[in-house]
């Protein structure tokens, strides 16, 4: 990484304490989930020495228990209103919304060129690898994609600051209901940024390690392989040129 990336990143870690009967949501128990997000911020805290946002939808606020790490500027909360729009548009929707109203109103985000963005009930075992193995000389997007579903992995990508109003500017898109998923507006967006030859996407070339529980399914988040990892990439930088005929 070719920046001072402790000023220049910032992680954003998503949150929806309380769902309120969310479809598509198996976890709906309210200090459950509280309980996971404590400890998916504490690790994020205690493991890295990255800028945390910690931005949560349901008005549920739990900084004041963080005021240390809020008062040394290391961590921002923000809280707000904003679950209450109609549900068959699914938790992507509300995801879309939270990310809109970070980069509206976070002050760390707009110090900042690199957001790292981070479901916020999962840890990234492997955060600090993963970033030092990008190259941001570019602007760029970090982000696993599923070519042949086209969708993507959205619990985790790395993307310059510049490729949230191309991407948020279709959020009204995401509709659960009618199968248009985050996940592909997401997809979406990537295969227009990348059109730009001073823009940049790649795949990450280490497998990326999650723990925690999937929001939709229940289902425990598998382990990532580092030979199948690399062997993909390895692939892309082969055939990319192929891969995103339209």
């Amino acid at each position: 990484m070719q920046t001072n990336y402790m000023d220049d990143i910032v992680l954003l870690l998503t949150a929806c304490i309380n769902p309120n009967g969310m479809s598509y949501t198996v976890v709906q128990d309210i200090e459950l989930r509280k309980k996971q997000y404590r400890e998916s911020l504490s690790f994020y805290l205690t493991h890295t020495k990255y800028k945390i946002v910690f931005i949560e939808n349901s008005n549920t606020d739990i900084s004041c228990l963080y005021q240390k790490e809020i008062s040394e500027g290391r961590l921002e909360c923000i809280t707000f209103d904003g679950n209450n729009y109609d549900r068959y548009l699914g938790k992507g929707f509300g995801e879309a919304l939270i990310l809109n109203y970070a980069y509206i109103h976070s002050k760390l985000i707009a110090q900042s060129h690199y957001i790292v963005k981070i479901t916020g009930r999962v840890i990234v075992e492997n955060v600090i690898e993963l970033i030092d193995s990008c190259s941001l000389d570019k602007k760029s997007v970090y982000c696993e994609l599923g070519l042949r579903e086209k969708t993507t992995v959205s619990v985790f990508f790395i993307a310059h600051k510049d490729f949230y109003p191309l991407f948020l500017s279709k959020r009204n898109l995401i509709n659960d209901f009618s199968k248009c998923y985050f996940e592909k507006v997401l997809f979406q967006s990537i295969l227009e940024w990348r059109k730009d030859i001073h823009h940049k996407y790649s795949p990450f070339y280490l497998p990326v390690h999650l723990r925690g529980i999937c929001g939709t399914s229940g289902a425990v988040y598998p382990t990532g392989n580092r030979v199948k990892a690399f062997v993909k990439y390895i692939l892309y930088l082969f055939f990319k040129r192929f891969l995103f005929i339209e």
